[in-house]
């Protein structure tokens, strides 16, 4: 009857049966960004869970990052200039 009148309900949760039972529309947000909207009628527990990631990629990207944790432009021009003057010398003492 609820629904019949126009009222909505936002239900915050993270028990993907439940939501899932009750939700007409799931709404997935990650790193306070919208990640996708889904049916709940339809929705699979996989498409949730791939939106959820999603977020969560977001939040901690691990692209263009070194093993050693820092982005190549933090790491400056002097720091690459002072790495390749110790690999040749390294290098030249091998030979």
């Amino acid at each position: 009857k609820q629904k019949e009148n126009g009222v909505a309900v936002i239900f915050v949760g993270e028990d993907l049966d439940v939501l899932i039972e009750l939700c007409d529309r799931i709404l997935v947000i990650g790193s306070g960004r919208v990640a996708g909207i889904v049916d709940g009628r339809t929705a699979k527990k996989e498409e949730i869970g791939l939106l959820m990631t999603r977020g969560a990629e977001a939040a901690f990207p691990t692209e263009g990052i070194n093993p050693n944790g820092t982005k190549p432009e933090e790491r400056g021009a002097d720091a690459g200039a002072a790495e390749e003057s110790e690999n040749e010398k390294e290098g030249g003492a091998d030979e």
